[in-house]
């Protein structure tokens, strides 16, 4: 419903920066990650305020499937860095899922 009124919509953004991917990549939800990616209107390469995107959401929670379906877009870039200077694959080693490590360092 929400979406039919255009005062919804996957690229909107939160007052942090963070879209509805973000929180789907976040929460491991990869049929809505995939929904989002499928509209054309997310976009998988952009940053929230403080550098992060949905890539690292996925990694830092230890979701691999979404992490998977993300690098497929061709989109995700597991080089970008956050204002700390972090990328995807730290945000997954100082969560210990060293299956995302491995994934994001090939």
């Amino acid at each position: 419903m929400l979406l039919q009124t255009g005062k919804s919509g996957p690229q909107l953004k939160n007052n942090d920066g963070e879209t509805a991917l973000f929180f789907a990549s976040g929460f491991g939800w990869v049929k809505i990650v995939r929904l989002l990616i499928a509209t054309g209107q997310s976009h998988p390469e952009y940053q929230d305020n403080d550098g992060n995107t949905a890539l690292m959401q996925a990694s830092s929670w230890g979701y691999i499937d979404c992490v998977k379906l993300l690098l497929t877009t061709g989109k995700s870039y597991p080089e970008y860095k956050d204002k700390n200077g972090m990328i995807a694959s730290d945000w997954a080693e100082l969560n210990a899922e060293y299956n995302i490590v491995k994934l994001l360092k090939v």
